[in-house]
């Protein structure tokens, strides 16, 4: 008999168990199959213990009993089959994600790594297990953890009723019967779901590339997974079609999408087909995906309409087991860029899209106006803030993505843009409306920040010569050079230059072929032959265009009037004096005005007569009439208007001119944007770039952690982390700097569970005992559990490890309130005098985390659901020696006892030679004991005892924890010892003074000092 055929019988006699199992109401985890050899490799790579509850506990019975339940209702697919057992292994093999157990999580180590146990379950009950574990992960892709588990049950239930219905004459009606009776629990299938759930977060971070592209394919979409009348119908239709067209491709038969079941399918079990976009002209995507054969290529028209709200695949469904009160809950949620799991960092840009919602402008046009402007200004931006980057800066740092020559990165920078800009405007605060460019592309604004004065008089020519007026109009720019001096010498009033603000036509001095002057455009300057011209402008505003030939000039030892000729000359303009007693400013109703009494000739045509003297009203347009100013005659024929004040737009091509030329000041334009950010009226926007700030700061504290998209549904000032933190909305401060929020350990868990959950905006009051937070493949600690008791890191710092605890939902772990200590049994214990030598006399010992089985839900005011999503529970650390319980521990609640000393490495004002003397005056001295072993700890000396665990961090972490449970004074040092400085700080801290000798500091009370 061929291996194949021997293969085959196998299984056909592991399926006939499998119901014969069911007949005589065995325990299913009894039987168990060998793995196909494609899946092989997983059991190597999966925890011993997840291992364990795979092939003997209850997820290997929820396998068994599904595959069973399933079987005769699946078609034949062995080439997806096989094809992800290849993408399974490739995952479990990716350190990334399924790291090894290390010291730094040693605490968690039974955790750590990807869940894969409803996959290895699955794979060690047959082929129709494995059929349902793909099953597990369409659901979990798109239904919440309490929404797939209803529907779990809900399958389940109509499978059994359908198999009690058989007729008798069926060949299997009593095989069908008994299996009809088949008993798997709600929290079983729960389990289930949260292991699905967790692996599919792993596989997306191994997959990333592949997956980021066929989901900005699918966020193209709008097309349903099907529309069956029943959610049976449905679910068992989408999970068998999904089987059947994947693995035609695989097999590398071309198919074409009909229905969302396919792609829901390929994006949960990570198989990338190539696939050909049908747009205005096909559009090939080239996945090269080697489990899939070259031919198998998917065809998408992009024309799929639907009815309704979502977009990408949608999938609606009437959830009949998901309360206990009440009729079906019809539910429709679907696969799109809010399913997308992002950086933290990446939240800048659905930023970005809320901020420029209204703004009209192209994406790419604005990011890169931005870019320039924060190149220009960075350099000076550390004086505004505080901690952090300023928040132009964040802001910048995101849209570098924009650009980057990566076109995968680049469209889905753009999907978030649209997403802030479409589904959640109000991510940064309600109600609330960025104007354009920060106002930078107001000509006003513009205006101030614009140096030197040259700078400013060609903004506004530029701004002039891009009006579209119907009817001409005079405009004249009216700028302060400096002052005029009395008699006495001494200043009396300011002096203003004019100019024109379009090119006038003026005779030059070519002529044409028969003698006459040639007409040409060219501007014109009034100059004030008593001005004493002072342009000179500060520098240490920070532009390059500070020091100008104008500021030399006006500085140097020419005649002023001299000077300035010469420097205005040398922009071919025509100059002409004026005399400043025919200029008159006004303040009137229609605005500024100023007067200009028996005009040039070249104005005539705007000039009207009063009392027999011509004359010319210009009102203000722009600017400030006593610096700069841009002025504006109708002609004589229209009849005056009072002119516009409203903002007065520049093009973004003029404002991205300015900033290339850098003829912004970079601190006058730092100092506004400060201000602008710091306005009472952008409260909401001023601490929703903060909370960004700490976001990703948090964040960066947890390399490869992503957060949900659907988060951004809350408003950041309205998410409890930030709206509890200590903050002033209108600081009093002008100089205030931007800075990030206060955060605590709670602040920081609290963040972590919305960004993490996408929906649990719970106060940081919920988080006082929280030692980790646990979900999805992501377990969250408080970064004091990971580290030697002499660090002291930041109370808000939180660090990540890849795992899982096996549990459904997100689980806030909360240590005993009364921890228990192993009772010490009577025996001669000899304290032995310390000797001088720091050993490690911990090696065996270990921390391991385990839970008590209590649970206590979390209120999220949702009321009825048969589910908790969110929950606390209770998890004990406790120590082992040699893997003999020694005692549970409270390691937060004890280290942040005031009963702890950390003594330095190197005391301030001494040298190492002068410390290192005393070392050994201490040795074999009758008060100072040392401690090697647990029981030493537990029955501890009456005086100082010395614990031995030099360089395990392990050890003395448990150590100085079980000391402060027993009410110890606890002494940590440094690998550097100096006992007079040990002797020197315990006095110190006791108010004692006096007592500077080490026997006199420590031999009052107990002390236990961790070496």
């Amino acid at each position: 008999m061929s291996i194949q055929k021997i293969a085959a019988s196998y299984l056909s006699a592991a399926q006939e168990t499998n119901v014969g199992l069911a007949t005589l109401n065995v325990d299913f985890s009894l039987f168990k199959v060998e793995a196909p050899a494609e899946f092989r490799a997983i059991g190597n790579e999966l925890a011993k213990s997840r291992k364990q509850v795979a092939e003997e506990g209850d997820h290997h019975v929820t396998a068994r009993k599904l595959g069973a339940l399933f079987q005769h209702s699946l078609p034949s697919a062995p080439h997806l089959i096989k094809a992800y057992g290849k993408r399974a292994t490739e995952i479990m093999s990716c350190p990334q994600v399924n790291p090894k157990p290390t010291s730094t999580g040693s605490i968690f180590a039974d955790h750590m790594g990807v869940d894969a146990t409803s996959l290895w379950a699955a794979a060690t009950s047959g082929g129709a297990a494995i059929a349902v574990h793909l099953l597990a992960c369409m659901l979990a892709r798109v239904w919440s953890s309490s929404e797939a588990t209803s529907i779990w049950v809900e399958l389940v239930e109509c499978r059994k009723r359908e198999l009690a219905e058989v007729d008798e004459t069926d060949p299997m009606y009593h095989d069908n019967r008994h299996l009809s009776k088949l008993s798997v629990t709600r929290e079983q299938l729960s389990e289930w779901d949260a292991s699905a759930r967790s692996w599919l977060q792993a596989a997306d971070e191994v997959m990333a590339r592949k997956h980021k592209q066929l989901m900005l394919i699918i966020n193209n979409l709008a097309i349903p997974v099907n529309m069956k009348p029943t959610l049976f119908q449905s679910v068992l239709h989408a999970w068998k079609k999904a089987m059947e067209l994947v693995n035609d491709l695989v097999s590398g038969q071309p198919q074409s999408v009909k229905d969302g079941s396919v792609l829901l399918g390929l994006s949960s079990w990570h198989i990338y087909p190539d696939m050909l976009v049908l747009k205005d002209s096909p559009v090939p995507v080239n996945q090269k995906d080697d489990l899939v054969d070259p031919a198998g290529i998917l065809t998408i028209g992009l024309h799929l309409e639907r009815g309704g709200s979502c977009d990408g695949i949608f999938w609606s469904l009437s959830l009949g087991h998901l309360r206990y009160y009440g009729g079906p809950v019809h539910a429709e949620r679907s696969l799109n860029i809010t399913k997308n799991r992002v950086a933290a960092s990446n939240l800048m840009l659905v930023a970005f899209g809320c901020i420029t919602k209204s703004w009209e402008l192209l994406d790419r046009d604005t990011a890169q106006i931005i870019l320039r402007l924060w190149d220009n200004i960075s350099e000076y931006a550390h004086d505004y803030s505080h901690g952090t980057l300023f928040w132009l800066g964040h802001l910048s740092e995101a849209l570098e993505q924009l650009f980057s020559d990566d076109q995968l990165t680049r469209q889905e920078c753009e999907q978030l843009i649209r997403l802030g800009k479409t589904r959640c405007p109000n991510f940064l605060g309600t109600n609330m409306n960025i104007p354009t460019m920060f106002k930078l592309s107001q000509l006003e604004t513009l205006l101030s920040l614009v140096m030197p004065l040259e700078a400013r008089i060609q903004l506004l020519r530029d701004y002039v010569g891009e009006l579209d007026e119907q009817s001409p109009k005079l405009y004249i720019i009216r700028y302060k050079v400096g002052h005029i001096l009395d008699a006495n010498g001494k200043e009396c009033q300011d002096a203003f230059e004019y100019t024109t603000a379009r090119p006038l036509p003026r005779l030059s001095l070519k002529r044409d072929q028969e003698g006459k002057q040639i007409s040409e455009m060219r501007h014109v300057r009034w100059l004030d032959p008593a001005a004493i011209v002072d342009l000179e402008e500060s520098k240490s505003e920070g532009s390059e265009s500070a020091l100008s030939a104008e500021s030399v000039s006006s500085s140097s030892a020419e005649h002023p009037v001299t000077g300035r000729r010469n420097y205005i000359a040398s922009f071919d303009e025509d100059i002409l004096t004026i005399n400043t007693s025919s200029m008159v400013t006004k303040d009137t109703p229609m605005g500024d005005l100023l007067r200009w009494s028996d005009p040039p000739e070249m104005f005539l045509p705007y000039s009207r007569t009063y009392t027999g003297e011509p004359r010319i009203d210009l009102y203000r347009v722009a600017g400030d009439i006593n610096t700069i100013a841009l002025l504006s005659a109708e002609i004589a024929t229209k009849v005056p208007n009072r002119m516009q004040r409203s903002p007065h737009k520049i093009s973004l091509a003029l404002l991205d001119k300015n900033i290339q030329q850098k003829k912004i000041c970079p601190k006058r334009t730092l100092r506004y944007l400060r201000s602008f950010i710091n306005d009472p009226t952008r409260s909401e926007f001023l601490l929703s770039m903060r909370a960004l700030a700490t976001l990703k700061e948090v964040y960066k504290m947890l390399p490869g952690a992503t957060v949900e998209l659907r988060a951004t549904s809350v408003a950041l000032p309205r998410m409890a982390w930030v709206h509890h933190t200590e903050y002033t909305t209108t600081p009093s401060d002008p100089l205030h700097k931007f800075c990030r929020l206060t955060m605590t350990r709670r602040h920081t868990f609290s963040c972590i569970c919305i960004f993490e959950s996408g929906t649990f905006n719970l106060s940081p009051d919920n988080f006082r005992s929280v030692i980790a937070i646990a979900a999805g493949d992501s377990i969250y600690i408080s970064a004091a559990l990971l580290c030697d008791p002499y660090e002291t890191p930041q109370p808000h710092e939180v660090r990540r490890i890849k795992g899982a605890i096996g549990k459904p939902g997100m689980a806030l772990l909360i240590p005993p309130q009364k921890p228990l200590v192993r009772e010490q049994e009577w025996k001669l214990i000899n304290h032995r005098p310390f000797d001088g030598r720091l050993e490690d006399s911990f090696q065996a010992t270990s921390l391991h985390l385990w839970f008590t089985g209590y649970t206590l839900p979390i209120d999220i005011m949702v009321y009825g659901s048969r589910d908790t999503e969110i929950y606390f529970l209770e998890s004990a650390v406790s120590i082992h020696d040699k893997g003999i319980w020694v005692a549970d521990v409270d390691i937060l609640a004890q280290l942040s006892k005031g009963s702890i000393l950390r003594i330095p490495s190197i005391p301030h004002g001494r040298d190492n030679e002068s410390c290192s003397k005393s070392n050994f005056t201490l040795i074999d001295h009758p008060m100072f004991s040392t401690i090697d072993d647990w029981d030493e700890i537990l029955d501890s000396p009456d005086y100082v005892g010395m614990v031995r665990s030099q360089g395990n961090w392990l050890g003395r972490l448990a150590a100085t924890v079980l000391s402060l449970q027993l009410r110890h004074k606890v002494v940590v040092l440094s690998s550097h010892l100096c006992w007079n400085c040990v002797a020197t700080a315990w006095s110190a801290t006791e108010e004692r003074p006096e007592d500077t000798g080490l026997l006199r500091a420590m031999a009052k009370e107990k002390v236990i000092i961790i070496c």
